[in-house]
């Protein structure tokens, strides 16, 4: 018995490791000269901040981190779920 209890116990452990490690993790933008300069392309590439706001691609995060000396980070691709 007390080995079927340290065997479901040790399941379980794995079992809510990965799903810890499966969560994306926020990653910084890749900024380039174009960014800097508030010459982004106006290519819908939606990434959600760290903010919780949308932006229309990574360089218009870029941009905006660096008018308003903010480093929100990509919390992941695509548009932020609304609450």
């Amino acid at each position: 018995m007390k080995i079927l209890i340290f065997t479901f116990a040790l399941l379980l452990l794995s079992v809510f490791s990965m799903a810890e490690e499966s969560r994306p993790q926020p990653r910084k933008p890749e900024c380039d000269k174009r960014a800097e300069d508030g010459f982004c392309p106006k290519i819908l590439d939606p990434v959600c901040g760290t903010d919780g706001n949308t932006y229309s691609n990574e360089c218009a995060l870029c941009y905006e981190n660096k008018l308003r000396h903010t480093d929100v980070m990509i919390k992941h691709r695509g548009t932020c779920e609304s609450v």
